[in-house]
């Protein structure tokens, strides 16, 4: 009698505050005994469930969770730290294979750690913070097609529920930046960049790159991250960093865009910005600096996730052979080099397989514009080849805009000067003109190919036509409301004017001298 009191008042001091139930359709069978379920056990686990419970008798409030899997017969086996490795699990879709990953992955750290609310709470709200700034800088690439596109992906790739409870979920904002990357952040916002996507040729080197960044918010890498953070710092300083970086991006943001127009067209906010990556101490903030294990497997995941929906498992190690390109022609040297906790990409592209390079029409076609706005970068960078074979291949693949003729136009101009290349060089700017004729940046393109093919009264006819565009767009100037814009528009036609005017000075004393 006195050990069933003992027992009841036992249970009498845990209070249960909440209990939530996911359910899903898994089977696993225990490597080994696991909560009395001897080795070779089959277990069909029919769902997830997840209590707090509150010690009514601690001094101080502390809560306990607890996590239970519900067995197809209704009985229950607690969840622990070592179920990772009891239970090998019958992986037959994608969604087998992100609920056994956060059964065996992310769960032992709750359990650990608990749920976190609060620190999930303000790593949420850094990260909108940043991606609230893509916004407001105008630095999102806005293509309604190509972010239909990458949804439709997305959807493929990730669960159509998170079974740890988790409020957030995978979206995606596409960022007008050259630099070749792609990041994860707390609350399951992929950024890729415009370069990672006109670095990629096929749709398997873009499902690796957007599975692995799945991988990384499905097994709660961030949050495992700013623990191991906080143990190092306090969270006021963490919040500093990230309000120091938002500042620096939104004054040199700010900065770009009071430049006003240029020549093929205006480059990116990134190029003013350093790339608008986040800098390392921010990337450090927000748990988003992955260590070797993290990296390896979310390579892993990735390569698992291509062998489910049937595309080459080769398409990771391809998609980072594309970044090691690119990277070599850019002299980038990153590639070569790794800390004890950061795999090389080198080492990385070794461990997923080997490459298999393969162009898929399809997906150039679908990043086509993604690909334009990399060569915009690459131009205003200077960088007259790499722009040039950026817009071929729009061209070559029947895509081309005013802008992809126009840049390599341009291109041609500054890297060749021969009567061949300069025709070409017009021939392509006429090409833009018919596609685009309001487009501003072609008449000086024209002007000044006209020039090189010494054609000086068709010149002269271009600049008087290109006066003409320039008052028109002066008499609209009443019709501007936003202050910043009347100004840098007003400057731009100003300084047109007058290189007008000194061209036709120019031209004049050419002719006298030519007759």
């Amino acid at each position: 009698m006195k050990r069933r009191f003992l027992f009841l008042l036992a249970l009498s001091n845990t209070l249960i505050l909440c209990a939530q139930t996911y359910s899903f359709d898994l089977t696993a069978t225990t490597s080994k005994k696991y909560v009395n379920h001897p080795k070779g056990t089959t277990l069909n686990i029919t769902g997830l469930e997840h209590k707090v419970s509150q010690d009514t008798y601690a001094t101080t409030v502390v809560l306990k969770d607890e996590y239970s899997m519900i067995l197809s017969d209704g009985s229950t086996i607690s969840l622990t730290t070592k179920i990772d490795k009891a239970l090998n699990f019958d992986i037959r879709t994608i969604d087998d294979l992100w609920n056994a990953a956060i059964l065996q992955d992310v769960i032992p750290t709750l359990i650990k750690n608990g749920t976190q609310v609060n620190l999930r709470h303000e790593a949420e709200q850094n990260a909108l913070e940043y991606i609230s700034t893509i916004k407001k800088m105008g630095l999102e690439f806005n293509d309604p097609y190509l972010l239909n596109y990458l949804y439709s992906l997305i959807s493929k790739i990730s669960p159509s529920t998170l079974i740890d409870g988790r409020p957030g979920n995978i979206n995606l904002i596409v960022e007008d930046n050259p630099d070749i990357n792609a990041s994860t952040y707390p609350n399951g916002t992929i950024v890729i960049n415009t370069g990672l996507l006109s670095a990629l040729h096929n749709e398997g080197e873009l499902v690796a790159v957007l599975a692995h960044e799945v991988a990384h918010f499905i097994l709660d890498h961030s949050v495992q991250n700013i623990n191991t953070q906080i143990e190092r710092k306090k969270r006021a300083e963490i919040g500093v960093a990230i309000a120091t970086i938002m500042t620096g991006i939104a004054e040199g943001a700010a900065a770009y865009y009071s430049d006003g127009y240029y020549l093929p067209g205006a480059a990116t906010a990134a190029v003013a910005i350093g790339g608008t990556a986040i800098a390392k101490q921010a990337v450090i903030d927000l748990g988003m600096e992955y260590n070797q294990k993290q990296e390896l497997e979310a390579d892993a995941y990735a390569i698992k996730v291509l062998e489910f929906l049937k595309y080459d498992t080769n398409s990771l190690a391809s998609a980072l052979t594309r970044i090691e390109n690119t990277m070599l022609i850019e002299r980038s040297k990153a590639m070569y080099f790794a800390s004890q906790t950061h795999p090389a990409l080198i080492e990385r592209i070794r461990a997923a397989g080997v490459a298999n390079l393969k162009d898929d029409l399809y997906y150039e076609q679908m990043v086509s514009f993604a690909i334009t706005n990399t060569a915009f970068t690459k131009y205003d960078y200077k960088r007259f080849r790499e722009s040039n074979d950026y817009v071929t291949r729009n061209i070559n693949n029947n895509v081309a805009t005013a802008d992809d003729y126009l840049i390599k136009a341009n291109c041609l101009l500054a890297l060749y000067n021969n009567n061949a290349s300069n025709q070409e060089a017009l021939n392509l700017i006429h090409k833009a003109k018919k596609l685009q004729p309001d487009n501003i940046n072609i008449y000086k393109a024209e002007i000044l190919a006209e020039l090189r093919l010494k054609n000086i009264q068709k010149a002269t006819l271009e600049l008087s036509e290109y006066q003409s565009v320039l008052d028109e767009m002066y008499n609209e100037l009443s019709k501007i409301i936003n202050q910043e814009l009347w100004v840098r528009q007003y400057y731009f036609i100003t300084n047109e004017k007058e290189w007008i005017d000194k061209m036709q000075i120019k031209l004049k004393g050419t002719n006298s001298i030519i007759n």
